[in-house]
């Protein structure tokens, strides 16, 4: 009995503390259960924040691309706009060039079918004498057939000029033939203004004789003027000490003449001739 009343207080004692206990746990995992409800509500605003700043991210990426592909698109129409002008601009430079063509060629061919007949044999001459032949004009009468006598490099060429609206005959070069070999000549040129025939053209082949019509004339006169354009390197001065136009086929003594960069020696044949020297190199001449 005396053992039961010992021990009542001290089992008390432990199930006092074992409530304790208890209770102390039950309040720890419901303190844990509250901060484990508020830690991943916080986790889910995080997770939600997250998810909404990528998409703002996303969304700013897409139009950052978008605004990329515009500037793209932008540059890419101002080039093919610039290039659409240029085209424009180049197609209108070379038809305005194929227009002054025409035109010079036009002036070209009135010019030459509308020369008096001696004139004609005289500037067709020029041209000759341009490309390095010496020329001789033969006698308006008694001339056989030949009106101009070309020599270069040690052979003959005979010409005979027609400034006639009308084609050349097959008769025509059949007598030029004859008169080239009477003349002992190495070849023979036919200048005729109205074209030829196509039997004079059949006849020519194989023959030492060249045709000239008004085409073939302007395409001598444009050779001419390529090689005019070039500098003669052996073009120094004349017998007088006055320098040469530099021209090649040119020549011609050149004269003194003043300009917006001062004075300086230009070809007397200017426009048809563009030479010019500078006077400096040339102060003795002064």
């Amino acid at each position: 009995m005396a053992g039961l009343l010992v021990g009542g207080p001290v089992l008390f004692g432990l199930i006092h503390v074992t409530f304790g206990l208890l209770c102390g746990g039950l309040t720890r995992l419901s303190r844990n259960a509250q901060l484990s409800g508020l830690t991943r509500a916080r986790i889910e605003q995080f997770e939600k924040a997250e998810m909404f700043h990528c998409k703002i991210e996303r969304q700013e990426e897409a139009r950052r691309a978008e605004i990329q592909q515009q500037e793209v698109q932008r540059r890419a129409e101002i080039y093919e706009s610039r290039r659409k002008v240029e085209e424009a601009r180049r197609r209108e430079g070379q038809a305005q060039r194929q227009r002054e063509e025409q035109a010079q060629r036009q002036k070209l061919t009135n010019h030459w079918a509308l020369l008096e007949p001696l004139r004609f044999e005289r500037e067709l001459g020029g041209l000759y004498k341009q490309l390095g032949y010496s020329v001789q004009l033969t006698p308006q009468s008694g001339d056989h057939g030949v009106d101009l006598v070309l020599k270069k490099n040690g052979k003959t060429t005979v010409v005979q000029c027609k400034r006639q609206k009308s084609p050349a005959s097959e008769r025509i070069v059949r007598e030029l033939l004859g008169s080239m070999v009477a003349a002992r000549a190495d070849r023979a040129v036919l200048a005729c203004t109205g074209g030829f025939t196509q039997p004079a053209k059949d006849f020519v082949r194989g023959q030492p004789i060249d045709l000239l019509d008004i085409e073939q004339i302007i395409k001598l006169t444009e050779r001419i003027e390529r090689q005019s354009q070039q500098d003669d390197p052996k073009a120094t001065v004349s017998f007088n000490g006055i320098p040469v136009c530099p021209r090649r086929g040119c020549g011609s003594e050149m004269v003194l003449r003043d300009g917006k960069f001062g004075r300086f020696w230009g070809c007397p044949r200017y426009p048809a001739c563009d030479g010019t020297r500078q006077a400096e190199k040339w102060t003795k001449i002064v």
